[in-house]
């Protein structure tokens, strides 16, 4: 009986060992959409604020083409992307959208046993431009500046290859302007890390 019990004790130990080593990927690839809430220098937040009441505003926050790769130990992952945030004001005939896009060196630290396990904070830093557009034209796009991004979420692991991550995350992007303004964004998205 002491025979089986130990066998029994050594099995659960090794399934357990088993299920709690982190399977680290040699690269990942992070995509993700959400919301975003927007402020601006006075003069372009006031067009904002002061929209008639027929007047639809649509912001979103996207990061696309993320590719990292794990450091050393195994939770810290470090890599580029593309984060975008869009504020488009529409009347239903019209459409103007402003685009806020940084191209970034990007690092995530997560705290769990592995990428994409359980709370992380992210850190971006990069070169950010805005446009402008009128009914999908171009009408103006400024020259590029400093873009920074700061974030806090939580990883779920779905399957073995696939996490969810949701995030929350500020970005300031200081953009050449006539008066060197800065565009801020707050934004809340889910994504995938692969």
């Amino acid at each position: 009986m002491i025979f089986f019990k130990k066998i029994i004790i050594l099995s659960v130990l090794t399934i357990s060992s088993t299920f709690s080593q982190a399977e680290v990927e040699s690269w990942y690839t992070f995509w993700s959409m959400g919301f975003a809430s927007h402020t601006y220098p006075a003069e372009v937040q006031e067009v904002f604020n002061d929209k008639p009441a027929y007047v639809t505003r649509i912001q979103v926050a996207t990061d696309v083409l993320g590719f990292y790769w794990p450091f050393p130990d195994e939770r810290t992952i470090l890599g580029f992307v593309v984060n975008s945030s869009g504020d488009a004001l529409s009347d239903g005939y019209n459409t103007v959208q402003f685009t806020q896009t940084s191209v970034a060196i990007s690092a995530m630290r997560f705290f769990g046993s592995e990428p994409g396990d359980g709370f992380f904070v992210r850190g971006d830093v990069g070169s950010t431009s805005l446009s402008i557009s009128q009914d999908g034209y171009s009408v103006a796009t400024t020259e590029s500046g400093l873009g920074l991004l700061a974030g806090i979420g939580y990883g779920i692991k779905m399957s073995e290859g696939t996490r969810i991550l949701l995030s929350t995350s500020f970005a300031r992007n200081a953009i050449p302007t006539e008066t060197g303004e800065t565009f801020n964004s707050l934004r809340f998205t889910i994504g995938g890390l692969w």
